[in-house]
């Protein structure tokens, strides 16, 4: 599902893992803040953070389904076309900053050698602050793009997929569990 302004195509999907991603950085900067963080070096890491999430991300979905590419080798760079992972996300988030935080000369690029007690650990403990909220946030996003729901149901709260996005073997259900909601709710409960 998407909407157009000034002829920029804008997905739903997409708007709303923005905004996942925008809550998750700003609760990660408010505790960062108590802990007194620099500004400079808060915006440092989550730019490389997010650039090494977002390539893990892409790279975990072409592990998982090379197949969707071994006929289509530009589309492996279509992240617009879907295709990213919240698992490799995750560890390319962490790669990333584990580099980041080990490589002298990127040290000094960033201005982070002369940073002291910050770790590895610390920063890993700050994001525990806002990714739940942004993964339970980014789930909601399933709805409009279909991919994650559960078995087929007649209950009040069941949600109609698509018959191009149904499993093959429920191809004959119309309405299944919003299996997204379920595990947005049970993070956002914890």
């Amino acid at each position: 599902m998407s909407f157009s302004i000034f002829g920029l195509t804008f997905y739903f999907y997409g708007l709303i893992i923005a905004v996942a991603i925008f809550i998750a950085v700003y609760l990660i900067e408010i505790k960062s803040k108590k802990l007194d963080i620099s500004e400079k070096y808060f915006w440092n890491l989550v730019f490389w953070i997010l650039l090494g999430g977002v390539i893990g991300a892409r790279v975990w979905h072409l592990i998982t389904d090379f197949h969707l590419y071994v006929d289509n080798f530009w589309g492996i760079f279509k992240i617009w076309d879907g295709g990213l992972s919240i698992l490799g996300a995750i560890f390319g988030g962490v790669l990333s900053l584990r580099l980041v935080s080990r490589g002298s000369r990127i040290k000094h690029v960033l201005s982070l050698s002369n940073v002291s007690g910050m770790t590895l650990w610390v920063v890993l403990d700050l994001a525990i602050f806002g990714l739940p909220f942004g993964q339970a946030i980014g789930r909601l996003a399933n709805y409009f793009n279909q991919e994650l729901y559960g078995w087929p149901t007649n209950l009040p709260w069941a949600i109609y997929i698509n018959p191009e996005n149904r499993a093959l073997r429920f191809k004959e259900f119309g309405y299944y569990h919003p299996l997204f909601a379920y595990e947005a709710l049970a993070t956002f409960s914890f």
